[in-house]
């Protein structure tokens, strides 16, 4: 079990015994209490019949799981490299719930704000502390790992995994934790299970997050927006001519092209520091290409995102991994890059402090659309800049057909 998720369950139980309502506050400054009467303003209170436990496991003593009020533990443990950032909070209003089983446990923590601001706010102070922590030491030669996913959840939502490495191995068991403002409330999930890396923990996080549909439902009482109906086909279809291959050279000699195809390896995975940037989320549709020659790769993805709100989630998170990766293992250095694509756009390179090669990543977004490049050669750090140049410009000219993915054009 995680040491969030185990740290969680050791708190419920000592203050009130597995699957009850704990009968004493966790030690907190005052302010963080919610007020002794019911809110009345609905937009910052939790109603009655909230459904914040549908959809969790059951507890393995087959007691019913108990929603907490402000005295409940939630997800205050939650812990990033010694941040906790849901220590201390003022909130106008909180509900928590826990479930556990052999090698599972749930958490669920609903805080509800006095403006929408300040959860959003507390929102990104979660992911700005997830993302300044990829690797801890969790032990002799063991370490907790943290990577932020893109969510489909809404607007500003994340996903956070905890994987544990020893001997630099991953092994089987990781923590899921969906963190989703929307309007006035912010919602902090932590699921923890058996789950091995790769598809497995990914298949995890969409079934933990389709569980969620409910709760996520009726915090429309909130205000703000969460994501219901998918896009039309024809929304996020791309498009035959889309120019994808731009500028790509001639297959054969010294050449191994693989033309556009929704089937095509495309960029692959990039993990920043422990954390896997890219791909991002599920994808409504997808187009890839690859070209490989002496020492050169090109290689570019598009993938289409459920809505522009769920993509405009993407950039932000990458950037925020790259500025945070100074301590990179090896001999990785991991650098951003100004450069002006004419939208949301990020732009890094991967160089080695005792040798040559060099990549430069760029994604840009537009819509609900991202592009990721990549191009590999024999350079350096120093050389950096050029190619960053002649990226931007490919960018440039590919971006404009990526405006069908938007709702006006652009």
């Amino acid at each position: 079990m995680s040491r969030n998720a185990a740290a969680l369950l050791l708190l419920v139980l000592a203050a009130g015994g597995c699957g009850s309502s704990p009968t004493a506050p966790v030690a907190e400054s005052d302010a963080s209490r919610a007020p002794a009467s019911a809110p009345a303003d609905p937009a910052i209170a939790v109603p009655g019949d909230f459904p914040l436990t549908e959809g969790m496991p059951p507890n393995e003593s087959g007691e019913d799981i108990v929603v907490a009020g402000a005295r409940g533990v939630g997800m205050r443990m939650l812990d990033f490299c010694g941040t906790r950032p849901l220590r201390g909070l003022e909130v106008a209003d909180r509900a928590t719930a826990a479930s556990s089983g052999p090698e599972y446990s749930s958490t669920r923590d609903l805080m509800v704000f006095a403006d929408p601001q300040r959860a959003s706010a507390v929102a990104a102070q979660v992911l700005d502390a997830a993302h300044g922590c990829p690797v801890e030491e969790s032990g002799p030669d063991s370490e907790t790992l943290t990577e932020v996913r893109a969510s489909d959840a809404g607007p500003g939502a994340a996903t956070v995994v905890h994987t544990y490495a020893t001997g630099g191995l991953v092994g089987v068991g990781a923590e899921i934790i969906e963190v989703v403002p929307v309007g006035t409330a912010l919602l902090v999930t932590s699921s923890y299970a058996e789950w091995s890396p790769g598809p497995v923990l990914d298949d995890g996080i969409t079934q933990g997050r389709q569980a969620l549909a409910p709760v996520l439902e009726a915090m429309r009482a909130f205000g703000g927006t969460v994501p219901s109906t998918p896009p039309s086909t024809a929304a996020s279809a791309v498009p035959a001519d889309f120019p994808l291959g731009l500028d790509l050279p001639e297959d054969g000699g010294d050449f191994d092209v693989v033309p556009p195809s929704p089937e095509a390896d495309g960029v692959g995975e990039v993990e920043v520091c422990g954390s896997t940037v890219w791909p991002a989320g599920a994808s409504e549709a997808r187009l890839a290409v690859n070209a490989h020659g002496p020492e050169h790769v090109d290689a570019r993805d598009l993938v289409v995102l459920a809505d522009a709100d769920v993509a405009s989630t993407v950039v932000p998170q990458v950037r925020g991994v790259v500025e945070g990766c100074t301590d990179a293992p090896g001999h990785q250095v991991w650098t951003l890059h100004g450069a002006d694509t004419g939208h949301d756009s990020v732009t890094f390179s991967l160089t080695w402090d005792n040798g040559l090669g060099a990549s430069v990543f760029q994604l840009t977004r537009v819509g609900s659309a991202l592009l990721m490049t990549h191009v590999y050669g024999e350079g350096t750090l120093d050389g950096a800049d050029r190619t960053v140049r002649e990226r931007t410009a490919l960018t440039r000219r590919i971006a404009p057909a990526m405006c069908a993915f938007t709702a006006a054009g652009c």
